[in-house]
């Protein structure tokens, strides 16, 4: 996928060798999911950048884009806030 422009990114995609992320679409949103960035290429923005061209992308071919993030992660939230994502509260639940 290196070079390529696609909403449909997927299964995994590593542009920056060292920030990983997933998306697939559904027919009426795309979806981010497993955004991970190496411990020592965080805060430079690669995470940020990608997830930005990316969600453009998603919204493009579906109208809109989602993710879920876990309420602790303070880092991904202010990315995600300033890419442009508002938050929503879901329930989550666990079978046993």
């Amino acid at each position: 996928m290196r070079g390529r422009r696609s909403a449909e990114v997927g299964p995994s995609y590593r542009p920056f060798g060292d920030v990983e992320l997933m998306a697939d679409v559904a027919p009426s949103v795309g979806f981010l999911a497993e955004v991970a960035t190496a411990a020592r290429f965080r805060g430079r923005g690669l995470a940020e950048r990608l997830c930005r061209w990316v969600s453009g992308e998603l919204v493009a071919a579906r109208g809109r884009a989602a993710l879920m993030v876990d309420d602790g992660n303070l880092a991904a939230i202010r990315v995600y806030e300033r890419i442009g994502y508002r938050r929503r509260a879901v329930m989550a639940s666990r079978a046993v």
